[in-house]
């Protein structure tokens, strides 16, 4: 009896595929499914599990682009208002209207009448869909902030995802899984090679999990949408482009959630017109994230003491009882790629960069690299990308769907310290593609980030559970305690980071 991953390998030796997508985040997730659901014989793969780099760190907003207004991009934020506003319509299960609450500080950047004049603008160019903006002194949020920073505050609303964010890449690859669309995470390109005879590409693809696994398939057209990675990617296939990425990080903190904490916050910081919101998140509130312009790919994907410092010294000059780095639930980083022109110099600060994107098809070999992106616009972007592969290799009729994974409902258990209920390890591992126990507490469920130490608890009271449930995964090669044991050894270097504010 093969296991689930068993099988996706071997159904790629039966299978020729048209296109292959490189990387499983927000942008190659929704591109699986718009092009499984327009007939064409796709693969995704992913170097590590779905979403596990910048889509499992955002802050899980579905926005318009309210503070692209400051920099009078009325294009852009028209674009995003219905890019959100068609999210809320079309995938009413996984994306929701979510007021949120603007605080205009009294030596904020942003005074009441020019809030109330934004905020209004901005419900006109969402074509005047959901609440109108209106001005809300009294609410349950005042029990724990001062009273005597904020001047004021407005209700809006935007979206938010259902559940994570990482979760909504996932529902997107799931559902988009049928006979000829297969997704399989952990798994890599060796080499690839355009033979123009059958204008085809050949690509050797090696499990991560299980190195001596390779296997080798064929498409007629490969998209790179590895996000951070994409010039990377680029690079190792000798691929140039009109555009690069620059990087910057975004770092949040997770706390216990404060009492009466009800809806979003957003509040001015910083010296340079940023803002940072205050989210609850289940058993916690959110707060964050910098925004720090970075170097490269190895400085964005670490998180520094400095950023863990910043977020308190923030937060703490709002709230009425400061919080310390021993209240830190979890600790998320999220990597931005922002797309600019190759000749673009750096900057001091990627604040005033748009998460536009770009899709841009190869003139010599049918190879198209996304930069860019983000979770609101997905869909317009997927939408582009299958149009170019559409002029590249035709169109396809479309079949009736019979997809791999059934999605109604899950098989679900308790977990130490949790109140709410989670899909069980087994149902995640059968039906979800979860191969690790990372994927598992992270990404399939909220457990890391809603419960101390990646779910372990403040004083590793949950490693006996976490051994037991870890013999419901896949071996890979080694025992559930070794996998608990590579897990811990994360969770440690999170906790010497926060040791060291």
């Amino acid at each position: 009896m093969l296991t689930p991953r068993q099988a996706q390998w071997a159904r790629l030796k039966s299978t020729s595929f048209d296109i292959l997508i490189l990387g499983g985040g927000i942008s190659g997730a929704c591109l699986f499914h718009h092009l499984s659901a327009a007939g064409y014989r796709v693969l995704l793969v992913d170097k590590g599990d779905f979403a596990c780099a910048t889509s499992q760190s955002s802050a899980m907003m579905i926005w318009g682009g309210l503070l692209y207004l400051k920099d009078l991009r009325f294009p852009t934020v028209w674009r995003l208002c219905g890019s959100r506003d068609r999210l809320v319509r079309e995938k009413a299960n996984w994306v929701r209207p979510q007021q949120f609450r603007y605080l205009v500080s009294h030596n904020g950047h942003r005074g009441d009448l020019l809030m109330s004049t934004a905020l209004h603008g901005y419900w006109v160019m969402g074509r005047c869909r959901g609440a109108r903006p209106k001005r809300s002194t009294d609410f349950p949020e005042t029990s724990f902030l001062k009273d005597q920073v904020f001047a004021n505050s407005f209700l809006y609303e935007e979206a938010v995802v259902d559940t994570s964010d990482s979760r909504f890449a996932l529902r997107w690859i799931l559902e988009g899984q049928t006979d000829n669309a297969v997704a399989l995470n952990y798994c890599s390109p060796l080499e690839a090679s355009f033979e123009k005879h059958t204008q085809q590409w050949r690509v050797v693809l090696q499990d991560q999990l299980a190195e001596q696994r390779k296997s080798e398939v064929r498409a007629g057209v490969i998209v790179n949408c590895t996000g951070p990675w994409t010039d990377q990617i680029n690079t190792q296939f000798g691929f140039q482009t009109p555009f690069k990425h620059v990087f910057s990080k975004g770092v949040f903190i997770g706390l216990p959630r404060f009492p009466n904490h009800e809806l979003p916050l957003t509040m001015d910081v910083g010296d340079a017109g940023d803002c940072m919101s205050l989210t609850p998140w289940g058993p916690i509130s959110l707060w964050g994230p910098t925004e720090s312009s970075v170097t490269g790919l190895t400085d964005a994907s670490s998180i520094k003491p400095a950023d863990i410092s910043y977020l308190l010294k923030e937060l703490n000059r709002f709230l009425t009882e400061p919080k310390s780095v021993d209240d830190i639930v979890s600790v998320r980083n999220g990597v931005r790629a922002l797309v600019v022109n190759t000749n673009t110099k750096a900057n001091d600060s990627t604040l005033g960069l748009s998460r536009k994107f770009e899709v841009y098809s190869d003139t010599e070999r049918p190879w198209i690299s996304v930069y860019g992106g983000k979770l609101t616009g997905c869909v317009r972007l997927a939408q582009i990308a299958t149009a170019k592969i559409r002029q590249i290799i035709g169109a396809r009729s479309k079949p009736r769907r019979s997809s791999a994974v059934e999605q109604v409902g899950f098989e679900k258990t308790t977990y130490p310290g949790l109140s709410i209920s989670v899909p069980t390890l087994r149902w995640c591992v059968n039906r979800e593609l979860c191969c690790t126990l990372e994927d598992y507490l992270r990404r399939r469920t909220n457990i890391s980030q809603w419960i101390p130490r990646g779910g372990l608890g403040r004083n590793n009271e949950n490693r006996i559970y976490l051994t037991k449930i870890s013999e419901k995964l896949p071996s890979a090669g080694h025992s559930a305690e070794e996998a608990v044991r590579l897990y811990e050894s994360r969770v440690i270097d999170t906790d010497n980071v926060i040791a060291s504010c």
